[in-house]
């Protein structure tokens, strides 16, 4: 079975040609699925288990956004945030489905 991070480039390919996505869709699921190789990328892709997503869910809630505000700091990550990675995540684990 191929590793998390070798069906990023097919997932990428199906965004842009099939669906036709715009490029900022494909930037924000880019982002997306970095934090979510951070914890799993050389890991096999049937051995997802629901317990990963809530793992991953718990690391979000600890996680720094990339861009500082306007004091200067790095905050955390909001809940709408978080709920926008989850949903490009569930939508790139269908599409590993059903391959």
């Amino acid at each position: 079975m191929p590793l998390v991070i070798d069906t990023y480039s097919d997932y990428f390919f199906y965004l842009q040609y099939r669906r036709r996505s715009v490029e900022t869709t494909v930037t924000a699921n880019k982002l997306a699925l970095k934090y979510f190789s951070s914890l799993y990328g050389n890991m096999e892709t049937h051995k997802l288990t629901p317990i990963h997503m809530v793992r991953f869910h718990e690391k979000l809630i600890q996680t720094k956004r990339l861009q500082r505000n306007n004091k200067g700091e790095y905050e955390l990550l909001s809940r709408y945030s978080i709920y926008k990675i989850m949903v490009k995540l569930r939508a790139y684990i269908r599409r590993l489905e059903s391959d």
